[in-house]
This record gives structure tokens, sequence and C-alpha cells, in this order.
């Protein structure tokens, strides 16, 4: 009974505790805010990447600078959030009313549904002048003409026309090798020829000289009795790799599948045909990828796609792998994980040519990287006051003017999304690749359900014991399970975003013909979504017209 007491008494108290600091945090916050003539801008993102916190911390101070000689006292704190807590984290604070002015817009995090409740659309706002790109190679320039894609792309919703977010940076795949390894690996008497054929930049530039590599770093570390792989592998890391050699394997496809006049592959007439048997993974061109993953996968780490981010940059910054695929925005972790002990060489990722005797068939040319657009958005929350908000624009104006954008890349190792703005030396290895052919469609052309599907049917396409006709076959028997409530569910998204797009067409008709000074605006999102209509009807009619032909009820409703 005592001993009850007691675990009642300390149960209690470590309630009455966390809620008094709870209390405090609140009140602490609310002082904080309400510290007279002082405006606090908060920003959560999930950059915990070597230097960037560092990096904001600076342009924070440069901008409370800039604002205390205009008499203003601005505050900017930044709240850093782990990615895997942040949907969960934003959600709750935006449902509290306690989110911050400015967040990161994460791919995933912010759905339609809470695009409209939680953040600001800021099409009138990107129209007007950067005041912090005066005297700069941009002064004048509307903001969204100071972007490398003129914001067509980034940040903008397609299904509201609607921008709502300010991308930071951009972001590229590239391989880094250990330069210190790789010069003993070809320092040895057999390697000679190999030496030869990389050259004196150390760099690999064709896919068959890669795979020679490979084999030469697995025979260099038996030899040296070192557990060393060629290709440090997770499943983030092995799908940056895999979804590029494979896109090489399926460039073709794209106009062999180009049902709807699009230049897009119709992957509802692929999946439909799939179902009855019409249609097969074993095609050639998807054969041909899986044959290039299985041969690429057998120098990754054993059972990569269940190893997580960490587990391939330890593997490659403790000198267990000779090579990791990732983007631009790990190199900067890379050399500090990494310290003096190697050199970081980096360089593209090598494709099959149109020459190599079984991967050249289907291939059209180097992938192009022109598709690379600005990433990394910051949004504004809808429930500050207009003060604050304008506060928070300003802040980002700061961020993405020419002399900032062009700091922040320097410090934090990243591209810039700015025009003019000029990277670091060490940021050159990343700068897009405009020559070049688009990339193929995946196999599960992106679509969740599916690449749920590959991902579990993995082990058959890299295990020794399987081949890859049982890979394609349990492929195929999971997919029927799966795609027909799919391609409903797009059907059910597709006429909701017309739904909703019909409103906002009406209402920007409404606003063209009754508020003159915003008819302009309104008549330039009504084309806009035109267009993106006329794209969704196209597609739920044709969606329709396939799940009719294959005997599925486009509703979904069936059996209700």
């Amino acid at each position: 009974m005592k001993q009850d007491t007691i675990l009642n008494t300390i149960g209690f108290s470590l309630i009455a505790a966390v809620m008094a600091f709870s209390v405090f945090k609140v009140f602490s916050r609310q002082v904080e805010e309400a510290e007279a003539g002082v405006t606090t801008i908060r920003f959560a993102h999930t950059l915990l990447d070597v230097g960037l916190r560092e990096t904001f911390e600076v342009l924070a101070d440069d901008y409370e600078a800039i604002q205390a000689e205009r008499g203003h006292r601005v505050r900017i704190k930044q709240i850093a959030i782990p990615i895997r807590t942040y949907p969960q984290w934003i959600r709750t604070q935006i449902i509290g009313g306690t989110a911050p002015e400015i967040v990161w817009n994460n791919p995933g995090t912010f759905d339609d549904e809470l695009t409209t409740r939680a953040l600001v659309p800021l099409g009138s706002i990107i129209e007007q002048v950067n005041p912090y790109n005066q005297g700069t190679a941009l002064e004048g320039l509307p903001w969204r003409e100071t972007f490398f894609d003129g914001l067509d792309n980034a940040g903008f919703n397609w299904t509201f026309a609607e921008h709502f977010g300010i991308p930071l940076s951009a972001v590229t795949v590239r391989f880094f090798a250990n330069r210190k390894m790789l010069e003993a690996i070809l320092s040895l008497p057999e390697n000679g020829a190999l030496a030869d054929a990389i050259g004196p930049d150390l760099t690999p530039d064709t896919f068959e000289t890669l795979m020679e590599l490979c084999h030469a770093a697995r025979a260099y570390g038996e030899k040296t009795g070192r557990s060393i792989v060629p290709i440090a592998g997770s499943d983030y890391n092995g799908n940056q790799l895999m979804d590029r050699l494979v896109g090489s394997q399926t460039q073709r496809l794209t106009l062999a599948m180009n049902q709807r006049g699009d230049f897009r592959p119709d992957f509802v007439g692929f999946f439909l045909g799939l179902l009855a048997g019409e249609e097969s993974y074993g095609r050639p061109e998807f054969r041909s990828a899986f044959e290039l993953q299985r041969e690429v996968g057998q120098f990754m780490t054993s059972g990569f796609l269940q190893m997580r981010r960490e587990d391939a940059t330890f593997y490659f910054t403790q000198e267990r792998a000779l090579l990791i695929a990732s983007t631009s925005w790990d190199a900067p972790s890379f050399r500090s994980l990494i310290g003096d002990r190697f050199e970081l060489l980096i360089f593209r990722i090598p494709m099959p040519s149109k020459t190599n005797p079984h991967y050249g068939r289907f291939v059209l040319g180097q992938l192009t990287e022109a598709d690379v657009i600005p990433s990394g958005t910051l949004a504004f929350i809808n429930s500050h006051g207009e003060e604050r908000f304008a506060q928070a624009v300003d802040f980002m104006m700061f961020l993405t003017s020419l002399p900032a954008n062009e700091k922040f890349s320097r410090m934090s190792g990243w591209l810039p999304a700015v025009i003019e703005a000029r990277p670091a030396p060490v940021v050159e290895p990343f700068l897009p690749e405009l020559d070049g052919y688009p990339r193929g469609p995946l196999p599960h052309f992106n679509e969740t359900e599916m690449r749920r599907v590959f991902d579990t049917a993995s082990y058959a396409l890299y295990s020794r014991s399987r081949t890859i006709d049982q890979f394609i076959a349990e492929v195929e028997a999971m997919s029927r399970e799966v795609l027909p409530g799919m391609l409903q569910k797009n059907l059910r998204i597709s006429r909701n975003n017309q739904r909703q797009q019909d409103t906002l067409m009406a209402a920007h008709l409404w606003i063209a013909n009754h508020v003159p000074e915003r008819a302009e605006e309104a008549l330039r999102k009504f084309d806009i979504l035109v267009d993106s209509s006329n794209g969704n009807e196209h597609m739920e009619a044709f969606g329709q017209m396939r799940l009719l032909e294959a005997g599925l009820d486009p509703t979904g409703d069936s059996g209700r």
C-alpha cells in the first residue's frame, strides 16, 4: 500500500512538472513575442545537415542588422525539426494555432486540403520587385523572374494555379568517391589498363569503366583483407542511383506509350493492359532495366534497400565503401564527417551509351538535367496578422536576393536558386548538365502503391537464387491486387481536383469582370486553371474509358 502511494506521488509529481514546464514555455513564448517594439519571425525546417543552421543564423543576423539600421527591431528565430517527426509536428502546430510564420514545405507534408487551409497564396506577391536586389544585376526584376525557372514550377500548385512557396536551392545527384582509396586501387599493377581508361582526373566517364572499377574495388578489399563494398547503398541512396539507371533503359518508352498525345507515358493504359494480360513487365525495355539494376546492385551493400540513409553514410565516411550516390545537399555533411582523412571526388553517374552491347539498344543518350528546378521551398502560414506576414515576406525576399542567396550557397555548399548567383568552387560539380535526353518512365510510374510493390519484391531482383522472370512474376502478381483500387482512387482524386478548379475558375472570372485592379492577375490564373482542368478532364475521360473497357467500375463504388 505504501509503495502504491509513493508511486502515485511520483506520477502526479511528474505530471505537475510537465504541466508547469508547458505553462512556462507558453508564457515564455508570449513574453518573447510581446517584447515591446520587437517583431519575432519564426521559421521551421528540417535542415539538420552540417552547416545549414549556422548559415541561417548568419543570414538572420545580417537581416536583423539591416532592419536595425532602418529603426526596426526584428528577431529571426529558426526551429529545426527532425524530418521524421516534422509532418506530425507542423500539423499539431497548425491545429494549436502556434505554427511559425514560415515553414519548410517538404514534399508530402502539405496536401491540397492542408495547403488551402493553412498556407498563404503568393501569386500577387511574387510579381513585386525584390528591393534587396537593388544595385545588383537583378535590380527592378519581379521577384519570380529572379529564380532560374521563373517559378513556373517551384512552389507552384497546379490544382489551384497558385504559388505556395519560395525556393532556396536546387539539387542534383552525383557519385562521391574516396580519392585515397581510388588511387590505391588504380596503383595496383593489375589495374594499369583501368587507370589509363579513367585518366588523370580519376573520373570514370563511361558505364563500362565504372563496372570495371567496381570489380577492382571488390578485388582490392579481398587482397587487403578489408571489408570494402564498391558502392554504399540504402533505401535512399539506392533509389537515387537505380532510378537514373532504369530511366536510361526506358527513354524510348516515353514515345511508345504516348497514347494521349501529350508526350507523357500512358501509365493507366499500361496498368490496365497488365490487368488484362496484354502488357507485361517482361517487355524488353523493362527487362533490360531490371538486368541493369541487378548488375549494379551486386556491387552495393548487401541488403541495401533495408538500410537507412545514415547507414550508407557511415559505410562511406568510415572508408568501408569506395563510392556513394547522393544529392548535392549531402556534400557538406560528408565533408564534415570525413574531415582530413581523405579527399572527396565528385562526378556524374555514367550511364550506358548507345554503343553498349547489352544495354545500349534502348538508350537515346546521356540523361539531361535540364528538368532540375529550384527546390526546398519555404511557405507562409496564414494564421498571422498582416504586419507579421509582411515582415516574413520581407525576410524571404532578403534571403532570396542575389547577394544573400549567393552567400547562402557559398556558406552551405548548396546550389543557388537565384540567377546570377555564383556558387563556390566546391559546388560547381553539382551544376546541372543541360545536354542530353530526358529520363524514361520508372516501372512504378511514381505511383506510391506500385513503388511499394517493387520495394516488396526487390529481394527477388537482387537475390542470386532468383531469376529475373521470377521477380517479374512476383511484381505482376502483387500488381494485380493493388491496381484496381489504385486506378479508381486516382480517378476520384482527378474528379475532386476538377470540382475545386471549377470553383476557382468561376471566382477568378468574377474578379476579372468586377475588380479592375486585379483583372490581369485573375485572367492569368483563369487561363492556367483552364489548361490544368482540361488536362484533368482528358485524363479522367481517358481513365474512365480504359477502366470500363477492362470491366472495372470507374467510380470504385461497386459493391457498396
